[in-house]
């Protein structure tokens, strides 16, 4: 049994205090902005579909810029489409990044209906997301702990009491509308990430955040773009002056776009808390609970200084109880826990497990395994970047492997002549045990990925094809030069690959 202290992975209360910081003064903005109470814009309020052109823009346009910045778009997996090599999203991420274009196109609209308060949208938003996180982790077979479990109802508490004590709602059907869709994109993302995503491992949250971004960021300007072109109705009319709005250079635009970035901010950090490895009866309702305080603060600044209605008693309940829950989420991370998932039998704690897939497992996959360890072997260990033998555990298995079958000959001459020595090898199948533990799984064609992916969707942040432009075919049959070639191909794809996993190429 291993002891960690985990005061070293507190950086969800990190994201935690800067989605609370963003969402404070977005949610202000939009509400005043919308209802005709900022400074300047008393005669002319901006109606919810008018303001999201330029809202949407904007955010989409700053998270770009920071996915750029920060380098993540490399996290993406490129293939050649067309002669151009372009990102392109697997299954799970497009059906997230749907579910995320619908999430940020409602949130700012949740803001702007009138009748309904900061926190009055806020709680009712917050409350449909609490009630799917232990639900989603049930499904998903994720253990949730008893402080996830109390937070949640302390939160839930919270949600209700206001709920029940607000008197001057005015949901109208819109409204309502709005939120329900609000809903069914947190559906759709809780299950996606849920899926593929909560891992202990860097590259694969940014992968999935990266293809994420790449399906929603095109939709959310697309979308309105087309129903305002093609739509007829209020909703088309009022998205057209949105977007004519942009042509003109309203002097709604300035306020419009700081409403855009400052939701894009929050937007990278409520995704981060999102994907943190545990459970999301954990996540969310820190997510929420920043949210939901924000709220509070946003209310309190808007009566003191805008002469807008105060905070109800009932909302101030629910903040202390939201409060209570987030004392009881922090203090368990503060204090040393036992990590009741030790490494499978003969495998390194600290491993990364990377796994080499063909069909049969006498060919493609054990050269590839005896060129990997050949290449990381031959590192200078001086070199930036270098991970020492014990940090990376190799494997090669077959999807329809026979059990103990031997290197082919063919295979064996072919990794002489190149100077690397053949392995003692009996072949194994891929089991789901390997792939739950794999931190990256290289097929040899893009056939044998989407196979593996379709069998265990789980994989899909984590299966590649080794060669991401070609497949490296079956050599069988085709005599020793054309398996001295397959040699070649797949040394020449893990120059490239092994960087992914802690190396740098020699």
């Amino acid at each position: 049994m291993k002891t960690k202290n985990n005061w070293s992975d507190l950086s969800i209360w990190f994201f935690a205090f800067g989605y609370f910081a963003f969402y404070a003064p977005y949610s202000a903005l939009t509400k005043l902005l919308s209802n005709g109470s900022l400074a300047g814009y008393q005669d002319a309020p901006v109606a919810g579909l008018v303001l999201l052109p330029a809202t949407l823009i904007a955010a989409v346009s700053f998270v770009c810029c920071c996915l750029t910045m920060l380098g993540w778009w490399r996290y993406a997996e490129f293939h050649n489409v067309l002669g151009l090599r372009l990102p392109v999203p697997g299954l799970w991420t497009t059906v997230s990044g749907l579910g995320t274009a619908a999430i940020i196109a409602t949130t700012t609209l949740a803001f702007t209906f009138n009748g309904v308060s900061i926190l009055l949208a806020l709680l009712l938003m917050r409350g449909g997301v609490l009630i799917m996180s232990p639900l989603v982790d049930f499904a998903f077979r994720r253990r949730v702990h008893w402080y996830s479990w109390a937070a949640l109802l302390l939160s839930l508490s919270a949600v209700t009491w206001a709920l029940v004590n607000t008197a001057s709602a005015a949901l109208t059907f819109a409204a309502l509308v709005n939120l329900l869709c609000y809903l069914a994109g947190y559906a759709a993302r809780l299950q996606s990430m849920t899926r593929v995503a909560k891992r202990d491992k860097q590259t694969v949250t940014r992968r999935y955040f990266v293809e994420e971004q790449i399906v929603s960021m095109p939709v959310l300007i697309l979308v309105p773009l087309a129903v305002a072109v093609f739509g007829d109705g209020e909703a088309s009319a009022a998205l057209r002056t949105g977007f004519t709005m942009l042509l003109s250079r309203s002097s709604s635009l300035l306020p419009a776009f700081a409403i855009g970035i400052l939701y894009g901010c929050l937007f990278m950090f409520g995704s981060l808390i999102y994907l943190d490895r545990r459970e999301n009866t954990f996540c969310i309702p820190i997510n929420r609970s920043s949210s939901l305080l924000a709220g509070i603060v946003a209310s309190f600044a808007l009566a003191s200084l805008f002469g807008q209605p105060p905070a109800a008693t009932s909302q101030l309940i629910g903040a202390g109880l939201i409060i209570a829950a987030l004392v009881i989420l922090v203090l368990p991370t503060a204090a040393p826990q036992a990590d009741l998932a030790p490494a499978p039998p003969g495998r390194t704690p600290a491993a990364s497990l990377v796994l080499f897939v063909c069909g049969s497992n006498t060919s493609r996959s054990p050269m590839a395994e005896a060129l990997c360890r050949h290449l990381m072997a031959a590192m200078d260990r001086d070199t930036s970047g270098w991970a020492e033998p014990q940090a990376v555990e190799i494997k090669s298995v077959g999807l329809k492997a026979t059990a103990g079958a031997p290197l082919t000959a063919e295979a064996n001459s072919a990794l002489q002549a190149i100077g690397v020595a053949a392995p003692r090898h009996g072949a194994q199948a891929l089991t789901d045990d390997m792939v739950r533990q794999a931190d990256a799984i290289f097929c040899m064609t893009e056939a044998q990925r989407h196979w593996l992916v379709s069998r265990f969707p789980e994989a899909e942040m984590t299966a590649h094809r080794l060669n991401p432009d070609h497949d490296i075919l079956d050599p069988s049959g085709l005599g020793p030069a054309v398996f001295r070639q397959c040699a070649e191909m797949i040394r020449a794809a893990l120059l490239l690959r092994l960087p992914e996993f802690g190396t740098e190429a020699p």
